[in-house]
């Protein structure tokens, strides 16, 4: 328990990189496919749940090293919103 309360502010930071870039990967996906009923949006959550656990790995990587972090995920993110838009 001793483990987790020390390390609370790193576990917080890694799980909110995690939702923020795995949020925008599947809005990209979906943006010009609309969700209508209850499979869509269940196919949108298992689409959400793969994400979740391949990039989650990638992302703790990039996170051990703080120069590897500020040098990879400022432009992956930018290039991930960019899907988003469409460009």
């Amino acid at each position: 328990m001793e483990n987790i309360s020390n390390n609370k502010s790193i576990i917080l930071f890694n799980l909110a990189t995690n939702v923020l870039v795995v949020v925008f990967i599947t809005r990209a996906s979906y943006y010009h496919t609309p969700l209508n009923g209850i499979k869509d949006t269940a196919v949108y959550g298992l689409h959400l749940i793969a994400l979740q656990t391949s990039i989650a790995g990638f992302i703790y990587l990039l996170t051990l090293s703080k120069w590897a972090f500020r040098l990879v995920f400022g432009p992956l993110f930018f290039i991930l919103s960019l899907f988003f838009l469409g460009l």
